[in-house]
């Protein structure tokens, strides 16, 4: 299964960030319900921020927004139905995946030596 991140613009309400927590568990929950895994969710560091420029999504202009990212493992077609299920989720303003690997190997880093010649 290959490493997906998600990274996410969640709008903010009055000094909470609920929304960023049920986009973050509605995102999650997806892959898990479609046998992916989940290896870490962060808000990143500018938690509540405001957008580089105005964003309209859903008939609403948002100047500020929760940045948070998930990776996770999973098939391509979880990765497509989630794409499909953020972008009908009020919460979401931005929403966006990078595939980082294919596979541990390809993210370890580890490579295997080589046998020794004689």
């Amino acid at each position: 299964m290959p490493l997906y991140e998600l990274i996410c613009i969640s709008k903010t309400a009055a000094g909470n960030n609920n929304h960023a927590k049920e986009a973050a568990r509605l995102a999650a929950r997806h892959v898990l319900d479609r046998g992916g895994v989940v290896r870490n969710i962060d808000v990143l560091p500018y938690y509540r921020e405001m957008l580089p420029y105005r964003m309209k999504r859903h008939q609403e202009i948002f100047h500020t927004g929760v940045y948070w990212s998930m990776q996770f493992y999973s098939s391509p077609l979880v990765q497509r139905s989630l794409y499909q299920a953020l972008r009908y989720d009020e919460g979401v303003i931005r929403h966006g995946f990078v595939k980082l690997g294919d596979n541990i190997k390809s993210l370890s880093g580890y490579k295997i030596p080589s046998p020794l010649e004689k």
